[in-house]
């Protein structure tokens, strides 16, 4: 069972890549493996392939999360847009909902009341609304080739 188990939303799934999987290694190609077994683990969607995902970008952020854990990592920012099925792992996820951009920053308004992860405000305050808006007109570009840095209050 994951550690974090504070009831905060967040993003559908961490990528993790494991150097032990040779298929994982690579810094681009990896990172969308690793993404396609932890969707799979995480939410038991099965129909995302490595085709379907698109890097955005890389954001390195360092903070914490609780009175006791704290995170410094590289996360890789991807994006599918599909159908799909979610089967969600309850060791991973206690519920699963699709929200729209609106309903979900509305909702992040009140922090107390919809509490996210530290990562997932930081994307979604800084660079969610504009790739959201691409994606809609079609137009949302693939690895903008940066690393971002952000922290957030301790």
């Amino acid at each position: 069972k994951q550690w974090y188990q504070r009831r905060v939303r967040a993003n559908s799934c961490c990528s993790h890549p494991l150097a032990t999987l040779e298929n994982e290694r690579d810094p681009v190609s990896g990172i969308k493996e690793a993404a396609v077994r932890r969707m799979k683990h995480e939410l038991g969607i099965t129909e995302v392939g490595v085709e379907d995902i698109s890097l955005l970008t890389r954001i390195v952020y360092f903070g914490s999360s609780c009175d006791t854990w704290g995170e410094h990592e590289l996360d890789h920012v991807l994006f599918v847009r599909k159908d799909i099925s979610v089967d969600g792992n309850p060791d991973e996820v206690k519920t699963v909902r699709y929200m729209g951009r609106e309903e979900l920053f509305r909702a992040m308004e009140n922090e107390k009341e919809f509490p996210v992860t530290p990562w997932f405000r930081i994307i979604s305050n800084s660079m969610l609304g504009p790739w959201w808006e691409a994606l809609e007109m079609g137009q949302l570009q693939g690895d903008d080739g940066k690393i971002h840095e952000f922290s957030f209050p301790q």
